[in-house]
């Protein structure tokens, strides 16, 4: 889909990325969607999810941190009906678990 010119920095963080543990041969093919709501200039942080078609449907949440220029990838899993983010991917490890909440 398109990205309105204040999104830019999130495809040009992302992708990379994407292309290269997300598409096939790699993986299968994972949609990623960001939320409706355009984001503005002055945030700081998108969040986008993704759908993993063979781990059991579960969700794949990405953090982007546009002012350290790093992503974190979680997958979101089901244990005692309970969710939990296991962190599966940090483009930079200094700020890898920096942002998650107690």
């Amino acid at each position: 889909g398109e990205v309105s010119p204040s999104e830019q920095w999130i495809v040009n963080l992302f992708e990379p990325i994407r292309l290269s543990y997300y598409v096939p041969p790699v993986s299968p093919p994972i949609p990623f969607a960001l939320r409706e709501e355009v984001y503005r200039d002055d945030e700081d942080i998108a969040y986008m999810v993704g759908l993993h078609p063979e781990a059991g449907g579960n969700l794949i949440e990405v953090v982007l941190i546009k002012s350290l220029r790093c992503v974190n990838i979680y997958m979101i899993e089901s244990y005692g009906r309970r969710f939990w983010r296991r962190q599966t991917y940090a483009s930079d490890s200094r700020f890898s678990l920096c942002f998650l909440q107690p």
